[in-house]
């Protein structure tokens, strides 16, 4: 199963890697200097995070979920419906708004 939020430093959850990564974003878009080596250095290791867990994501999402499905439609049932990353919108999303 793919952790939304971390079980320890060593594997985060998307959550926890998601939270790391805009912080570090917002950090460095509002400095009025190139970002540090340590800020490089946490944007290429949370990168990579990042990219194992949609790894992981798409594994699931090919694999046991399309048996799942199968199973599930075997019995007279609907499959299961993962939206296409551009149907899923956060709650809060949108356009930043500049306080007066």
């Amino acid at each position: 199963m793919l952790p939304v939020s971390g079980a320890g430093a060593d594997k985060p959850g998307i959550a926890t890697v998601s939270g790391v990564l805009s912080s570090l974003y917002t950090d460095v878009e509002g400095a009025d200097r190139a970002p540090t080596e340590a800020q490089r250095a946490a944007q290429s290791d949370y990168d990579a995070r990042l990219a194992a867990l949609l790894q992981r994501w798409q594994a699931l999402r090919d694999g046991d979920m399309r048996q799942v499905d199968a199973q599930l439609v075997a019995m007279g049932k609907p499959a299961i419906r993962l939206p296409a990353i551009e149907e899923i919108r956060l709650e809060g999303s949108g356009e930043a708004k500049d306080l007066p």
